[in-house]
């Protein structure tokens, strides 16, 4: 805070935001993020983060514009965090065939992404492809089981609710 007051750059007023997104604390990081896109309009991470904290708010019509500008300018943004939640957000807005294709993507470049493949299936099942939907639950299910031990702790959950919903969908799974 000090320093925003005496020096006024837009990188100390993006920590600030940040570290109020860490404590969880999003209707405080949303000024700050905004502050710094109003003094450095290209400001990649404060775009990406003033996304995120709006996609946690529910304000999903303002999120989709700075996911999609982050995407545009660096689609693997966050490790591939962006394609998640740029996808996500159309699936809410109600976009299925732009959510799609950024599943598409992300599944491209980061495979067997758990949240991902989990969230695109239910698309799937939604679009009425259950078959797509069926291999896409059985591609969660592997890639928690391969993974290291704290991944597997973090996404067990996706595992279980992938599990339960090829059990409830028997005559849906692919053929080996």
């Amino acid at each position: 805070q000090q320093k925003i007051n005496n020096i006024n750059k837009p990188h100390h007023m993006a920590q600030l935001g940040q570290l109020y997104l860490r404590q969880g604390r999003q209707a405080k990081a949303i000024p700050w993020f905004q502050k710094t896109l109003e003094k450095d309009p290209d400001h990649l991470e404060a775009t990406y983060r003033l996304g995120l904290c709006l996609f946690d708010g529910g304000k999903y019509d303002e999120a989709v514009n700075y996911l999609e500008k982050v995407h545009s300018i660096k689609p693997d943004h966050d490790y591939g965090h962006a394609y998640l939640r740029l996808a996500q957000t159309h699936k809410r807005l109600g976009n299925p065939e732009r959510a799609s294709e950024v599943f598409d993507e992300l599944l491209k470049f980061y495979p067997g992404q758990p949240e991902g493949t989990y969230d695109y299936a239910l698309l799937k099942e939604d679009q009425g492809d259950l078959q797509k939907a069926g291999q896409l639950m059985q591609d969660v299910v592997f890639s928690v089981r391969q993974s290291p031990r704290f991944h597997r702790n973090r996404n067990r959950h996706l595992m279980w609710k992938a599990q339960w919903w090829l059990w409830r969908h028997p005559n849906n799974r692919p053929s080996p």
